[in-house]
């Protein structure tokens, strides 16, 4: 079986990477995360939580409720 690394690699639509996914969120965030999703070649949002929580350790939610405190 191979390491988180790897899961998260294969996983991962072409060209997208967690800072782009981390833009995303931080600069759209009142934006649909399927929409986000769609955008970034995710097959649904539940493709992209999974793969954002195992790259970072938190959901693009608790993601964009850190971001926005750090904004207010």
């Amino acid at each position: 079986m191979g390491s988180a690394a790897s899961v998260w690699y294969s996983s991962e639509p072409s060209g997208t990477s967690a800072t782009r996914q981390e833009v995303a969120l931080a600069t759209r965030p009142t934006e649909e995360l399927a929409v986000i999703a769609a955008d970034l070649g995710y097959t649904d949002q539940s493709h992209l939580i999974r793969v954002f929580r195992t790259a970072t350790g938190i959901t693009p939610d608790a993601y964009r409720r850190t971001i926005s405190s750090l904004t207010a």
